[in-house]
Formats: C-alpha cells, structure tokens, sequence
C-alpha cells in the first residue's frame, strides 16, 4: 500500500500534480462524462457505477475540488477537508462523518485494486459542489454550489429527494362505491402521507413555511368529493346529485368538491399507477397552464396560502370503458387554522432564489401574489412586468396589452378574486419558453402601490438548475 501512502504526500505538497487523463465511465457499455465546473474530470483510471451511483478514484476527485487529504493505510480510512469542512470516510462503510455528523451514502467507498474509489454526489455534496445527472448529453455535472436566497442547489436537491412518495401497496383501506348505495371510502394514512409531502415541497420552493399535514376529518370530507365526481363523470366544482344518491352523502360531496382543487386522470389501464399519483395531481395544480385555469391560478395559489396548515386528499375511481380508467381526486385547502402568522411581501412561482426545471415548464405562467397589507390593490391598467435573462440579456415585458387567450404568444393579467391571496399578477413570455439549467432571470414588477399609496416596484432574481 505504498503507492497510497505516497499519493496523499505528493498530492499535499503539489495539488497542481498532473494525472493521466481519463474523462469517462462506462455503465453498462454506454459512455458516460464527468465535468466539473464546465470542464472535463481527469482521472488515473476510469469511474465504475455500483447501484446506479458513480464512484471515482480518491486522488482525482479530491484535485479537481480543490480539497487537501489524508489516507490512513491502517484502517483505510480518508480525512478530507476543504474550507471549514471536514469529511471523514472509510472503504466499505456506509456511514461517513460530516463535521463531526453521521451521515449515510447510498454506496460505500471501495478499494478497486489498490486505488481507493469514493460515491461521487455525496463526497462532492459535502465539500459545497452540487451534482446532477444530464440525461440528454449523459453527463454528470459537478458545479460549485452557491447560497442564492437562503438556499443552495444541494439544499433544495435533498429536500426533492426527501419528498419523493415511497408508499407500495394498496392506497385504500376502504374501497369507495360510486353506485348505490354510495360510500366513500378511506385511504391509507401513508399514501395521503405522500401528497403532503409534496404540498409541502411546493411551499418550500416557494419560501413558505412547508409544515402541513394531513387531517382526517378533511381526508374523509375529500373522499365523499372524489365519490361525487366519479359517480358524476367529469370534473366540476358544483356537480349534480347523481343517481340515487342520498342528500346527506350528497351535501358532503358538494362541500368537498365546493371547497378543493379537483384533479382527474384518464389514461390505458397499464398506464395508470396509483402510487405517486398524489404527487402527481398536485404538480398539476402548481402548473396550471391551461386556459381555463391560466387566468387565475386558482389552483396554485391556493396551495400557496400562507394561512394554510390542514389539507385532505380523496381519491375515487369513474366508470371503466373497455381498457380505459379514470380517476378523480379533491384537495381539501380551504383551511386557515396556521397559529402564527407569515410575514411576506410577495410569493412569486417560479420561487425566488434557485428553482428546479422540472417544476416549470415553458407554457407554465408566473405569478406573483402580493401581501395586501403591504400593497393597494393592483390595476391592470398601471402594472407591467419584464423579465431580463441575464445569460443573453434577452429581455420579456408583458402589460394589458397581452391579456389574450392565444396560443404562442406573451400573456399577462391581474386577477384580484379571493383564490388564497387575492392579489396576483399572472404572465408568461410565450409557449415556447424553454428553461434550461443554468438559466438566469430578473423580475421587476412596476406599477405598484404600498399601503401609503406611493409607487413601489418588486425585483427578484430566479435561477432555474437541473435535478
């Protein structure tokens, strides 16, 4: 294990040591490219991929971070460190020690041969880069991670991950019957759980406190709304009583489906996968790029109001046609219960700060919701918005004058109707945005008003990235 030894001595001495140039792995025979900060990685020998994670040779990885390190040869263990940041690891054990915190790695560091191989995301995560997967170029990128708004690339990268659903299994404890006699079912608790937690991602990117949960009196109330719409066909905040439906199960419906963002899926049997569909329904609403919800973002912006602390989701099965299904789903967010109050000026989507693309797609619209106790009320008549990309200094502004309905071109409203927070401006460059990683805009807002009635305008800045 001399050689080991006097890597960790060469490479203290002279981090600026040059290495044999070797950019690429191999996963299953298909070539994969590692950059960092825009430039190819260079390694002694090429990375492996174990499980689906990329792990690459000590002494490169460590170079091209610009971090200094130890080997101990005895227990085969690596000390890293790297500005105020100490990273402790050992070959083959999961758990590594991150300034003195336990933290676990989907794949231990390994010996291949005599060269020490360490998992490339959480090694590169710990000493400040952030990592991601470039499906279309088949690249891993490394990037040095800064704080933008309170938050960095890594930071909100773990927390998508955190929220991923995990529930296997049957969603219901209760089947639903959508004929008579009507009953409406019950949902497993872990199921419901997942769609919290996305709820509460989509607050978290928004700057807004993401501590929701789920109520049982409100999962009740949404599964008599899912019965409602399955029994009556088609999506509707105020359908008809159907077909021998008693009028208390009725009323219940009707209350659920009154008060709540309906959702509905109708896809090949293969095609539909209950697990995650939670998830998905409320992804959906976060968008709400169609014309019948473009206008208000009723949908997002409910999920946005910061008084909100108890949501419900049901979920209810239509009737089948030949290999089709169709699904209906409420989310109960009419409530207001949240003890302490959240100050704010504005809840922007896009979030401010870094945001993730696969959240925002180029015929979602941005909304800007402003705090009335800060703000008068808007006018479509004064307010205008532009949006500079700062990587080409293209630029975007949107008045009244784009208030249409037509496809492929700019769009642009107020809407002051009580959907959450009531004021809100709406806009959208055209449908044929496209956001990439590394995208950077600036908003300002103009034509606005404080409380004392005098002109204010809101800037911000938004960093779309890749996850």
């Amino acid at each position: 294990m001399r050689r080991l030894k006097r890597w960790a001595i060469s490479f203290l001495l002279a981090m600026t040591a040059a290495s044999p140039i070797v950019s690429s792995v191999y996963a299953e025979g298909v070539e994969v490219r590692i950059m960092v900060d825009g430039a190819p990685a260079l390694f002694e020998q090429p990375p492996v991929i174990v499980d689906g994670t990329a792990l690459v040779p000590m002494q490169g990885l460590f170079q091209r971070l610009g971090a200094s390190f130890q080997w101990e040869d005895r227990t085969q263990t690596i000390i890293a460190s790297k500005n105020d940041t100490k990273l402790l690891l050992s070959m083959g054990l999961k758990k590594a020690e991150v300034d003195g915190e336990t933290k676990e790695m989907e794949v231990p560091a390994r010996m291949v041969g005599e060269v020490p191989l360490v998992p490339v995301r959480f090694v590169s995560n710990a000493l400040g880069m952030y990592v991601y997967w470039d499906d279309e170029t088949r690249t891993i990128k490394m990037e040095t991670d800064d704080d933008l708004n309170g938050r960095t690339r890594r930071q909100i990268d773990a927390r998508i991950r955190a929220s991923a659903p995990v529930f296997s299994g049957d969603v219901f404890e209760e089947k639903p019957r959508i004929t008579a006699p009507h009953k409406p079912g019950k949902l497993n608790t872990d199921f419901v759980e997942d769609g919290v937690k996305t709820v509460n991602l989509m607050r978290y990117l928004a700057g807004l406190p993401d501590d929701l949960v789920q109520d049982s009196a409100l999962n009740e109330q949404a599964q008599y709304g899912a019965v409602l719409l399955a029994d009556f066909g088609k999506l509707s905040h105020t359908p008809s009583k159907t077909l021998g439906m008693e009028e208390p199960f009725y009323k219940k419906g009707y209350l659920s489906t009154s008060t709540s963002n309906i959702y509905s899926i109708y896809a090949a049997n293969s095609a539909i996968k209950l697990n995650g569909l939670l998830t998905r329904t409320v992804v959906s609403y976060m968008s709400d790029h169609d014309e019948t919800n473009r206008e208000t973002v009723g949908h997002r912006r409910w999920i946005l109001y910061p008084p909100l602390q108890k949501i419900g989701f049901g979920l209810a099965e239509g009737r089948r046609s030949n290999d089709y299904r169709t699904y209906f789903s409420p989310l109960q967010v009419f409530d207001k219960s949240r003890k302490d109050k959240f100050d704010y000026d504005v809840i922007a989507w896009p979030g401010k700060g870094y945001f993730p693309t696969k959240y925002f797609q180029g015929n979602d619209p941005w909304s800007i919701s402003l705090n009335p106790e800060q703000f008068v009320k808007p006018s479509l008549q004064d307010v205008s918005v532009s949006i500079t990309r700062l990587n080409d200094d293209m630029i975007w502004t949107m008045d009244r004058d784009d208030l249409e309905r037509t496809s492929g071109k700019a769009y642009f409203n107020v809407d002051t109707a009580a959907y959450g927070v009531p004021y809100c401006i709406i806009f959208r460059p055209d449908t044929d945005m496209q956001y990439n990683d590394g995208d950077r805009f600036v908003v300002k807002v103009s034509g606005l008003k404080d409380r004392q009635g005098d002109p204010v305008s809101v800037s911000y800045q938004v960093v779309m990235f890749a996850t």
